[in-house]
């Protein structure tokens, strides 16, 4: 029975390597009927069906496969990404924390310069709130008894632009509750989830380093319903944060996988030194059918070629604090200049919510 399933796997691997997915699916999902304990056949089967978007069958499946697998983190990442998916946002959590003590690299003296200096402002901080600097996740930054999200008066108003801007996009102020604002600026300050290094100088907080609390769990969960007319029911497909030097670039011209982008803007508008900048870039263009995801999210060449030709028009959204701009995911876009006070507080931070998977 066993040379059995064997065959077969080495059958689907071979149907799945060249894309044949239904026949693929078809003998993952016999072989699970003879051996339930196959990780290869469940983790590659919930796989196919993430990229559905059967998020709830995939979890179940992913589960599967980490029980035979407890060790694997390719298996419990893609666990946590179908649970996010599922809605389930809190768990989903909890396992790219599990994955991030797992994975998280000491500072070395070979870490870039920017992120070296980012790392000793941070212990400064910590040491001056009389904080720990042990290196451990954060998690006390647990859900509101009250909203996160700031009532508001102009949704209808909102909904409406939302249907008529071109390009696609609205700018959404004071979005967070006084109280959310300033839990989710400390969790940012404190946490030691800036593990991604920018050769442009900046650092980046993804979910598997950690990025996430049930505080930010709430944020998402609340954001989604409020501007439903937006994000409809696409789920959540990934998210990241992004902090910033004072003076350095930011993020160049792309165009991201999804549907529907949010981005919000944390850093007090204190550490602002110029009003009408350093905010969100947005043009009226996206990406042709044909180019592969490597081309129009990170050929700056080809893009402002594109551009040009297209004759396309940009919309300069600036910088404010608690500020939210909502727009089509395929709209080309970038990181505005900016130029903010020194210190470790003032740094710029966005945060980047992802919303629904492109067929």
């Amino acid at each position: 029975m066993q040379d059995r399933s064997d065959k077969l796997l080495e059958v689907a691997l071979t149907y799945h390597q060249v894309g044949d997915v239904e026949k693929a699916e078809a003998l993952y999902r016999e072989i699970l009927q003879s051996d339930p304990a196959s990780a290869i056949a469940a983790g590659n089967l919930a796989a196919i069906l993430l990229h559905r978007g059967q998020s709830n069958e995939a979890s179940v499946l992913f589960e599967q496969a980490l029980q035979t697998s407890p060790t694997d983190l390719k298996i419990k990442s893609n666990l946590a990404q179908a649970l996010g998916e599922a809605g389930s946002l809190e768990k989903s959590m909890a396992l790219y924390h599990d994955i991030a003590r797992q994975t998280r690299q000491p500072q070395t003296p070979n870490d870039p310069a920017h992120k070296i200096l980012h790392d000793q402002q941070q212990k400064t901080y910590l040491t001056h709130k009389g904080l720990p600097n042990s290196g451990e996740f954060i998690e006390q930054y647990e859900r509101l008894t009250t909203p996160a999200i700031a009532a508001r008066e102009n949704t209808q108003q909102l909904k409406a632009l939302w249907a008529s801007n071109k390009p696609q996009h609205i700018v959404v102020d004071h979005v967070l509750s006084p109280a959310a604002l300033q839990a989710l600026q400390a969790y940012c300050l404190q946490a030691p989830i800036w593990q991604q290094s920018y050769s442009s100088g900046y650092l980046g907080a993804m979910p598997e380093h950690g990025l996430g609390s049930p505080l930010f769990a709430q944020i998402i969960e609340e954001l989604h319903n409020a501007f439903r007319f937006a994000f409809q029911d696409h789920p959540l497909l990934y998210y990241w944060a992004f902090k910033y030097d004072s003076h350095k670039q930011g993020t160049g011209i792309h165009a991201d996988s999804a549907i529907i982008n949010a981005n919000l803007w944390i850093t007090p508008d204190s550490a602002n030194k110029d009003k009408e900048s350093g905010g969100l870039v947005l043009w009226d263009a996206s990406p042709p059918a044909d180019w592969p995801f490597d081309r129009y999210n990170n050929k700056n060449e080809d893009i402002l070629k594109y551009l040009q030709q297209q004759k396309a028009e940009k919309i300069t959204i600036p910088y404010q604090c608690n500020r939210m701009v909502i727009f089509d995911s395929s709209l080309f876009h970038k990181t505005d200049d900016f130029d903010f006070e020194e210190g470790y507080e003032n740094r710029r931070i966005n945060i980047t919510l992802l919303f629904g998977r492109k067929k």
